[in-house]
């Protein structure tokens, strides 16, 4: 590129060093790699704002949960009813794990499930997308879809912080990408928990949510989520649309956002029958860890009353198979 100088920089003695002849000393090895890291992120900003980089999906995530798609793809036995779950941390901790949920099933007389449920931080539908050609072949009789993937966008802010921790990951990480250097096993599956609502103001949550996600119906990663349900719905796969409780302080503030999901939803219904609604009632405030989150004292009944609407829904999806 014209006008742009990568001369390199020199680094010189004291006068007094080079009164007695000293040579030039050669540029600290820290400094080149300031300038390689300036440098790689300064092109990393304009491919990323020429929209010609897209920051990859976390590795890491994806190969722990490919191992969990191709367990759970393993031949079923007898009639065992098959079923997929795909949200945010609020679906992780409003339903027991996936054996506890099975067992649970077996306890109140549904017979035998096999459950994969498959969630991220902050998750819109496109974390799972590289995961969308398992979860078909695995043939789930019934999919459960968080309502916030048909209708969340990743925002950017979050877009940004992403890439920064992109590219520092390229000039110094090791192992796989792995944005937040999280543990596949404790997203999945922990949920710590204060169980003290108040602890988060109503103001700081929001600041968070608007922080990460955006609503957009018509959005990117909405429109996979589309795509992803017509795909199952095609091989007569049900498709369950979760709306997870919050607190009611929570739910008052988000009406309006609920609304349009809730929209998008219904749009989405009359194109596919094999698309179910469900919007299970919470339980009272004190029994969350936050202004979102269940706490564990009602983990199972909410799992409760989802393995119900998961027995009304899926007697077309077994009976297609």
């Amino acid at each position: 590129m014209s006008g742009l100088s990568l001369a390199r920089p020199e680094w010189r003695s004291s006068p007094a060093s080079l009164g007695n002849g000293a040579r030039e000393l050669a540029p600290p090895l820290v400094a080149w790699l300031w300038a390689v890291a300036f440098a790689a992120l300064a092109v990393t900003l304009f491919l990323y704002a020429a929209g010609k980089l897209e920051i990859p999906k976390s590795q890491a995530f994806l190969e722990f949960n490919q191992r969990r798609a191709d367990d759970f793809a393993a031949p079923s036995q007898g009639d065992e009813l098959r079923v997929v779950m795909l949200g945010n941390s609020r679906l992780k901790y409003a339903t027991l794990n996936d054996g506890q949920l099975a067992d649970l099933a077996a306890d109140l007389g549904y017979g035998r499930m096999r459950f994969l449920r498959l969630v991220n931080n902050w998750a819109v539908f496109e974390d799972f997308a590289p995961l969308a050609d398992a979860i078909v072949a695995a043939r789930p009789h019934v999919i459960v879809m968080q309502l916030e993937l048909l209708a969340q966008e990743r925002a950017e802010r979050a877009r940004v912080l992403l890439l920064r921790e992109y590219v520092e990951w390229l000039m110094f990480g090791r192992g796989p990408w792995n944005p937040g250097d999280v543990d596949q096993t404790e997203l999945q599956y922990g949920t710590p928990c204060a169980m003290d609502p108040a602890a988060e103001t109503l103001e700081e949550r929001q600041r968070r949510v608007r922080r990460w996600l955006l609503v957009q119906p018509d959005g990117p990663s909405s429109r996979l989520a589309r795509a992803f349900i017509a795909r199952v719905a095609a091989q007569g796969t049900a498709v369950m649309l979760l709306a997870v409780p919050r607190t009611s302080t929570m739910e008052t503030a988000a009406r309006s956002a609920s609304n349009e999901m809730r929209a998008a939803a219904e749009r989405l219904i009359l194109l596919h029958p094999e698309v179910r609604l469900v919007a299970p009632a919470g339980p009272a405030d004190p029994l969350y860890c936050d202004l979102v989150h269940m706490a564990e004292p009602a983990r199972g009944a909410f799992s409760a009353e989802l393995l119900r609407a998961l027995t009304r829904i899926s007697g077309r999806s077994l009976a297609a198979r």
